[in-house]
């Protein structure tokens, strides 16, 4: 059993947006404790065996203890059911809606950057409507990692948080 503070710690390992660095501020990276105690588990490991303020990467234990197992990682046949699968291991929900997961052509209504530009999700993949699936307050990291797990499943994108959409792009 691994403590909140270390399961963030661990999906940060496991993203590729974020970089694992132990930090004295919080505000900045994991407590130094926190990492100590990942390494102990043998849930991640230095960069640099001798220099302990470098960068952290996930071990295989690591992926097990955030339930990256063989029946996550099995590849499904569409990108949506990557992205349900994703949002239900990352963000401690028993299924995300399927109809708040939708193609950009079945977008309801618009989306306004400013007073003169409206976004245009036209080139995504797919796109999650945060508000109606009830996922509004999680954590940037979340997201990244709910992309990392969509691409690891074999659909080449990322995911882009926006206020009311969570859009994923084809990673070119």
């Amino acid at each position: 059993m691994i403590s909140e503070k270390q399961e963030q710690a661990l999906m940060k390992a496991y993203c590729e947006e974020y970089s694992l660095y132990p930090d004295e501020d919080t505000a900045f990276g994991p407590h130094p404790q926190t990492i100590r105690a990942l390494v102990k588990k043998g849930l991640i490991e230095p960069e640099d065996e001798g220099d302990f303020y470098c960068e952290y990467f996930i071990t295989d234990s690591g992926r097990a203890t955030l339930g990256l197992t063989s029946k996550i990682l099995k590849k499904p046949k569409r990108i949506k059911t990557a992205i349900v699968r994703a949002i239900s291991l990352f963000m401690s929900t028993p299924s995300a809606p399927s109809k708040s997961i939708f193609p950009p052509r079945k977008l309801s209504f618009s989306v306004w950057i400013n007073d003169e530009q409206q976004a245009d999700y036209s080139s995504a993949l797919m796109l999650v409507d945060i508000n109606e699936a009830d996922l509004n307050g999680w954590e940037d990291y979340h997201w990244s990692c709910v992309g990392a797990l969509v691409r690891e499943l074999g659909f080449n994108s990322y995911a882009d948080v926006g206020r009311l959409l969570v859009a994923f792009w084809p990673d070119d």
